[in-house]
């Protein structure tokens, strides 16, 4: 019951005005406000459906840097099975991209008293009220910079333009190919309420300054997302829209797709903006390029300091005066300033300076002519004395004498300049540079082109202490790992076996690719404050990540064991992206198993039809692996399997699945949080209720809590408030009266009123069996018309009974009376009233597999006093409306 207007991204204007009203676009920082703004205005009508994203346009636009934003806006809530009512608040938790895990504020849902399915603000606690007193919506956003410096926790050596283009890549893709999963929570019970999945094409901006979508996106029965689980779900719901006399909902039949228990209102906004100029390519040319360098030569005069160094440090009349720190400034705006400051200072006594200046002149002009003159220089000694000092060298002499020098110096700069060209010449000939961006379990493939140096046919060995570097020496392998890299399958010099081990062998100057796969689950540690939850020590909301380090591959000739080639890789890991989290609840002590379906949209299959998945988890302790199960209705179906021994806490764990068999294309990353709780047994049969006692004992001090349970159609738990004194035990009932055969876990917590936390939690395992069937009957219900049916029951006990009637379709059959008083071993008719046959048929349409005119079944109960099952009839209901 999805909203079907398109005007504004599903939502209807009335809802996007409502709001407006309550300031949702206010909440906005200002640039963001300011951005949207003016994309608003030069747009013209609202947008119509777009064309397919062009990513290498995303790739070549300037604007390198993608500010986004994620603003919760509003809530629908949904009536499905085992769905609480009383849905007051929530917050939200995701992924998104590559950044940590984030965690919304408590939102209340606004206003409470609002039909089923009609939209409800999400209004933070404690957010600020408009200036009219109302409450505020839209407070519940979250901003993420994507730029080349990482998010603190990735890209831990960035290197400008190749660091910033290598994540702005991986952002377009995952933009273009992933969605994001949202996990939403019930702020009472503080349980899972559902999922959902956010299309994220709309961020690509295509060029725009930038771009904003609206998305309504369903909030799915997290319950339900392995096989099994979504089987059963299916068949519970079909069981309560039997009891209720509901027409079945329609649902998404993909694997692991649960039943739709409400709708989240979501925008989406990304802000392009300019990175500095410093960290754009100079390929993309246009105003991102430097400025035009301009190159200064000094030229040394003979008569300068320079010279009269190089002459042994003789002191030159003539040398020019020595220039201030003003006259040294650089040219720039500040340089250009400070000059003409001292300049307007100078201005004030132009008349001194130039007499100053004059006088110097006719000094250096009097010198001259004594040094031609060959008159000695006078000194003033210690003693205040003037004394002769030996002539300097005549001009002509002392000119010649630095040309010589500089010429001497230039030379020798020439001849180190030539060594150092020589020796770069051949360590690029010998040597190799790769830069390599992985994340955690990421593989990442790269060649590298190696030419024998030799003149002769040599042996060469490929030797790296990295373990996590490897040839690939299969000729499969290598076309796949080609593939997967978005290149083409085969090479050119492409040969079968062209490895022996980590041996090559080549011709006399022979050159072929070599290929590499580097591949790590080795993470850094993780260091954690005193305040960190041991659950996610595992699986850190940072995500896990490698080591940054640079990796020698020396190709060794295996004759004279010299190296005839270096290759350096440089690792320089970005963070892991998390596609979606899984939380599941299960016993102390207990093994953990669970099969869950492959990400949706990664084929399971190749084309010759054999299993082309994978599958790893960061915990050693975990046994992930791919299986194959037989499905009625899909024929063979690939899961993936985890198998875990739990113990009296609770565990987090990676898993990287793969779309092939040599882990060389990473599908998606799970997060896999395993809860451990104390548990407590529960059995019954279908149509009567099981009562069973749980024990909880108080804490430190007197708490008031309330009892929540994750299933609350099938088992109940009173009290439902109650007080908790400190060291107490405390009892609480449990009433369990399943809908359908099978097992089931149902979770139920204690939560503080006062400081909403989780104060205790206990996992009730039940097992539900079929009832034992005495009687069957059939029946025809006519169309247009009620069909009346008498079936009469004995007491077979030596004593008066009181029993109780009832059905698995109350609101289709109806009992008179629907309570039988029966003396010891007396009878009683019970009047059984069928509806029409057209009520049948719509309330069990899709019921039996789908065939139409199939005869619906209904279950009788005959219970008594304490609601145990005495006795079960079957009718078969035919019910053809034609």
């Amino acid at each position: 019951p999805l909203a079907s207007a398109r005007a504004l991204g599903g939502f209807s204007r009335a809802t996007r005005a409502r709001l407006h009203a309550a300031g949702a676009d206010a909440t906005l920082p200002p640039d963001v406000r300011d951005a949207i703004r003016a994309a608003a205005s030069r747009a013209r009508g609202y947008p119509q459906d777009p064309p397919a994203p062009d990513i290498v346009r995303e790739h070549r636009d300037i604007r390198a840097i993608n500010e986004v934003i994620v603003q919760f806006l509003a809530y629908r809530k949904f009536d499905a099975l085992n769905s609480t009512s009383q849905l007051a608040d929530v917050h939200f938790t995701f992924n998104f991209f590559d950044f940590p895990a984030s965690t919304s504020k408590p939102c209340k849902l606004s206003p409470p008293d609002v039909p089923r399915g009609e939209p409800q603000m999400l209004v933070p606690k404690g957010a600020p009220r408009r200036s009219d007193g109302g409450e505020r919506a839209g407070d519940a956003w979250f901003r993420f910079k994507v730029d080349g410096t990482g998010n603190g926790t990735g890209d831990k050596i960035p290197d400008g333009p190749d660091a910033m283009h290598a994540r702005r890549c991986a952002f377009v893709d995952y933009c273009a190919t992933q969605r994001l999963s949202v996990d939403v929570w019930d702020g009472s019970s503080l349980m899972q309420h559902g999922t959902c999945s956010i299309d994220l094409t709309g961020l690509l901006r295509q060029g725009r300054d930038s771009a904003e979508v609206m998305v309504e996106a369903p909030v799915l029965d997290h319950r339900e997302a392995t096989v099994d689980e979504a089987a059963k779900g299916r068949r519970r719901r079909s069981a309560l829209a039997a009891a209720r006399g509901e027409e079945l909902p329609a649902v998404d039949d993909a694997p692991g797709a649960g039943m739709a228990r409400g709708a989240l209102l979501v925008r989406l906004i990304n802000v392009g903006r300019r990175p500095d100029r410093s960290l754009i390519p100079s390929a993309q040319g246009g105003d991102g390029a430097a400025g035009n360098v301009v190159r200064v030569r000094a030229v040394p005069e003979s008569g300068g300091v320079l010279a009269a160094t190089i002459l042994g440090g003789a002191q030159i009349e003539n040398t020019p005066p020595r220039q201030t720190s003003t006259d040294l400034a650089p040219v720039t705006k500040s340089g250009i300033a400070a000059r003409r400051a001292a300049a307007r200072a100078d201005a004030r006594d132009e008349r001194g300076v130039l007499k100053e200046q004059e006088a110097r002149k006719l000094s250096r002009q009097q010198r001259l002519r004594e040094i031609r003159e060959g008159k000695p220089l006078a000194r003033e000694d210690a003693h205040g004395l003037e004394a002769e000092v030996a002539p300097p060298p005549r001009l002509e002499f002392a000119e010649s004498e630095v040309r010589a020098k500089l010429l001497a110096d230039i030379d020798a700069a020439r001849r180190r300049a030539k060594r150092a060209a020589v020796l770069e010449k051949l360590r690029s000939g010998i040597s190799g540079r790769k830069v390599i961006r992985p994340s955690y379990g990421e593989l990442c493939f790269f060649e590298h082109e190696f030419k024998s140096p030799a003149d002769r046919d040599c042996v060469f060995e490929v030797r790296c202490d990295d373990p996590d570097i490897s040839l690939v020496a299969s000729t499969a392998e290598w076309r796949a790992l080609r593939a997967a890299s978005g290149l083409s399958a085969v090479a050119p010099g492409m040969e079968d076996d062209a490895l022996a081990g980590n041996r090559l062998f080549l011709l006399a100057g022979e050159s072929l690719k070599v290929p590499f796969k580097f591949q790590s689950f080795d993470a850094e540690p993780v260091s954690f404050d005193s305040s960190s939850s041991d659950i996610k020590r595992g699986a850190p909301d940072e995500g896990l990540h490698l080591r940054s380090r640079a990796v020698a591959v020396h190709f060794v000739n295996a004759d004279d064991g010299t190296s005839a080639s270096v290759l350096h890789v440089d690792i320089r890991p970005r963070a892991m992206t998390v596609a979606r989290t899984f939380r599941f609840q299960t016993a102390e002590n207990e093994f953990f198993k669970e099969r869950l379906p492959p990400p949706p949209g990664v084929a399971t299959r190749d084309a010759s039809g054999r299993g082309c998945l994978a599958v790893r988890a960061s915990d050693p302790a975990v046994a992930a692996a791919v299986v194959t199960t037989e499905s009625e209705e899909d024929g063979e179906v690939d899961e993936v399997a985890l198998r875990y021994k739990c113990g009296e806490g609770s565990a987090a764990f990676y898993v990287c699945v793969y779309a092939d068999s040599f882990l060389g294309k990473l599908a998606a990353v799970w997060r896999v949080f395993v809860h451990a709780t104390p548990k407590v047994d529960v059995s019954s049969l279908v149509g009567q209720s099981s009562h069973a006692s749980v024990v909880v004992q108080g804490g430190g001090a007197t708490r008031r809590v309330a009892a929540f349970c994750s299933h609350p159609d099938e088992l109940q738990v009173s009290p439902d408030r109650l007080t908790l004194p400190p060291g107490a035990l405390t009892e609480l009932q449990l009433a369990f009266r399943p809908l359908i055969p099978g097992r089931l876990d149902v979770t139920v917590h204690l939560v503080d009123l006062e400081k909403g936390e989780l104060v205790h939690s206990r996992l009730v395992a039940t097992d539900a069996r079929g009832p034992v069937v005495s009687k069957t009957f059939d029946v025809d219900a006519a169309p247009g018309a009620r069909a009346h049916k008498k079936i009469t029951y004995t007491n077979p006990y030596a004593r008066p009974r009181t029993f109780h009637l009832r059905c698995t379709h109350p609101l289709l059959l109806h009992f008179r009376p629907d309570r039988l008083d029966l003396p010891a071993g007396g009878s009683r008719p019970m009047g059984l009233t069928f509806e029409p046959a057209e009520d049948w048929e719509r309330a069990t349409r899709g019921a039996a597999g789908g065939v139409r005119g199939a005869p619906a079944e209904v279950l009788v109960f005959i219970n008594d006093e304490d609601d145990a099952t005495e006795e079960c009839f079957r009718i078969r209901v035919h019910a053809d409306p034609r």
